[in-house]
């Protein structure tokens, strides 16, 4: 059995989207709200009026560049494992239920890998993600 169609790939795909994502919560939406910017109107934290460069994690002595740099990587990496995850999965259900195989619990796990990356893809194209990223690039 290919490593897609059994448990551990579920597993593999799961784990990517996640470790994906963790910087994004962690160094971006985390760092909005330990840097109280829920206070002012998401259009004026986008505008660039509030640095990143001045708020943590980016504050933090000798790794806070690091951990803002994996954020804004972050950005851009999270969309592209999601997409490949749903791709990759999609087409393991796909398979799976066409060759009649009897795993319903790894169909079943690569469409909550799918549900996950659509969730994923749209909460990237909503307008609050959109001017998150335009704060971490400012």
């Amino acid at each position: 059995m290919p490593l897609l169609h059994a448990a551990r790939g579920v597993r593999l795909l799961a784990t990517l989207l996640l470790l994906s994502a963790l910087p994004y919560v962690l160094f971006v939406v985390v760092a909005y709200f330990v840097n109280d910017l829920d206070r002012f109107p998401l259009e004026e934290v986008a505008a660039g009026y509030h640095d990143p460069k001045d708020m943590w994690p980016t504050t933090v002595p000798h790794i806070g560049g690091w951990l803002h740099t994996l954020g804004v990587l972050s950005l851009a990496a999270v969309p592209l494992v999601s997409a490949g995850a749903l791709v990759i999965s999609a087409w393991s259900v796909v398979s799976l239920v066409r060759s009649r195989s009897r795993a319903w619990g790894v169909v079943l796990g690569h469409l909550a890998v799918v549900v996950a990356c659509v969730t994923t893809t749209a909460y990237f194209l909503s307008p609050v993600s959109q001017q998150l990223a335009g704060w971490q690039m400012d």
